[in-house]
C-alpha cells in the first residue's frame, strides 16, 4: 500500500493521462517514464535494466525495497522453521506449532492463507475428505513458501518477470497503445477453492507435513553453517562444505549415493537450484577433497554412471554466509567445458577454484547446437 498506492500509482495514472494527450514520445513523457523505472528498481525489481539519464535522480522513500524486505522476513522466519524441523520437543521460536492458526481479524489475506492449507483429498472410493492443515505450523511453511517465490521473482535475473518483453508501463488492450484504468475483479477465492478440488494423485500421499524438508531444506543448510560459522569465529573450528551438482542421470539415484556415501558426522542438505550441500564439521580442505573423490568416484561406477560435479570449499576467515553460498554457482560457470566427472577446490592463494583431471571421465549427451550462420 506504502509503495503502490501512496508512490507508484499516482505518478503511473499521471504519466497514462499524458500517453493519452499525445502519441508523440515528448522529453517529459520519457522523463517521467524513467522516473517510474527508476522506482520500480529500487523498490521492487532491483535487477531491471534502466536507462541512465543525468536529469534523472531516484526518488528516496525512506524505506528499503521489498527484495530486501522479503531477505529479511526469510531470515526472521528460517530459524524458527528449522528449529521445529530439527528439535521437536525444544522450540523457542514457535512454541505452539502444532496448534490451530487464528485469524482474530478476517482480510482477503487471511481467507486466501485458509483456503490455501485446506486440501480435497479423494480416494480411490469415489468419496473425499478435507484436510484442513491450518496449524501455525502449516501457516509458517505457506509464508516461507510464498517469501521463497517472491525471493525468487525479485532477487534472480534469470526468471521470468526479467525476461518477459515489456512494451509498456501500463495494462493495454492489445490493440492500441492508450492505457485501460479498469479490469475485472478476479475470484481468488473462487480459484484457489477450484485448484484445491483438482489436486494431483499423489497429494494424498504427500502432504504437507512429509514435504517440509523440500521447502525447508536451504534454510536448514543455511542454520546449520550459522552455527558452523559461529563456532569458527568463537573458537577457530575449522569445516567445509562440498556443493554437489547432477550434471546428467537420475536425481533419487544421485540423491541415495549421496546419504548412502557420506559419513554419518557429516550433514546433506537438498538446494532449490536441485544440488545439494553437504557439510562436514571439523574438516580441513584436503579431507573434504577425499570425501569429494570418494562420492565421484562412486558416481562414475553407477550403472548407468552419475555425471556430477563436486565443489570443495574449506571455510576462510573473514567470509560471510551469503559470500559462502554464492561460490558454489562460481564454481559451476567456470566448469561448463569440463567433462565430468568434475572436482573443483577453493584454493586461498589464488582466490579461485583449482580443478583436478585424475578423476575417471562419464559421458554425457549433450544437445547439437549448430554454428552461428550454419543451417539446423
Amino acid at each position: 500500500k506504502e509503495f503502490v498506492g501512496k508512490n507508484y500509482r499516482p505518478q503511473l495514472q499521471d504519466y497514462c493521462r499524458e500517453v493519452e494527450r499525445s502519441a508523440t514520445l515528448t522529453a517529459e513523457k520519457r522523463r517521467r517514464e524513467h522516473q517510474l523505472l527508476w522506482l520500480k528498481r529500487n523498490y521492487v525489481v532491483p535487477h531491471l535494466n534502466v536507462p541512465i539519464l543525468e536529469d534523472i535522480r531516484p526518488q528516496s522513500l525512506g524505506y528499503p525495497s521489498l527484495a530486501v524486505q522479503v531477505k529479511e522476513m526469510i531470515e526472521l522466519l528460517a530459524p524458527a522453521a528449522a528449529e521445529i524441523e530439527q528439535n521437536p520437543k525444544q522450540r523457542a521460536g514457535c512454541l505452539n506449532p502444532e496448534s490451530k492458526a487464528l485469524f482474530p481479524v478476517e482480510t482477503p489475506v487471511s481467507l486466501r492463507f485458509q483456503a490455501v492449507m485446506r486440501r480435497i483429498i479423494r480416494p480411490e472410493t469415489g468419496d473425499f475428505r478435507v484436510l484442513d492443515q491450518a496449524t501455525n505450523r502449516g501457516l509458517l511453511f505457506c509464508s516461507l513458501a510464498i517469501l521463497s517465490t517472491l525471493d525468487y521473482l525479485l532477487s534472480v535475473p534469470k526468471n521470468v518477470l526479467y525476461q518477459r518483453e515489456q512494451r509498456f508501463l501500463y495494462r493495454s488492450s492489445g490493440h492500441d497503445d492508450k492505457p485501460i484504468y479498469n479490469v475485472p475483479l478476479r475470484n481468488t477465492a473462487g480459484l484457489l477453492k477450484k485448484l484445491n478440488d483438482l489436486q494431483p494423485p499423489e497429494a494424498a500421499e504427500n502432504e504437507w507435513p512429509e514435504r517440509l524438508q523440500e521447502l525447508y531444506g536451504p534454510f536448514l543448510a543455511q542454520e546449520e553453517l550459522r552455527k558452523r560459522i559461529s563456532a569458527f569465529n568463537e573458537d577457530q573450528i575449522p569445516f567445509a562444505v562440498i556443493a554437489f551438482r547432477l550434471v546428467e542421470g537420475d536425481e533419487q539415484t544421485f540423491e541415495a549415493l549421496l546419504k548412502a556415501t557420506k559419513v554419518p558426522e557429516q550433514i546433506l542438505r537438498a538446494q532449490a537450484d536441485g544440488g545439494f550441500l553437504l557439510i562436514l564439521p571439523g574438516t580441513v580442505a584436503f579431507e573434504a577433497e577425499e570425501s569429494a573423490r570418494r562420492f565421484l568416484n562412486a558416481a562414475a561406477q553407477v550403472r548407468p554412471p552419475l555425471s556430477a560435479a563436486a565443489f570443495v570449499l574449506p571455510f576462510q576467515k573473514n567470509w560471510t554466509l551469503e559470500r559462502l553460498l554464492a561460490l558454489p554457482e562460481r564454481g559451476w560457470s567456470l566448469a561448463r567445458e569440463i567433462p565430468p566427472q568434475i572436482l573443483g577446490v577453493w584454493t586461498p592463494t589464488t582466490q579461485n577454484f583449482e580443478f583436478r583431471t585424475d578423476l575417471p571421465t562419464t559421458h554425457v549427451l549433450r544437445p547439437y547446437v549448430p554454428a552461428e550462420g550454419a543451417d539446423s
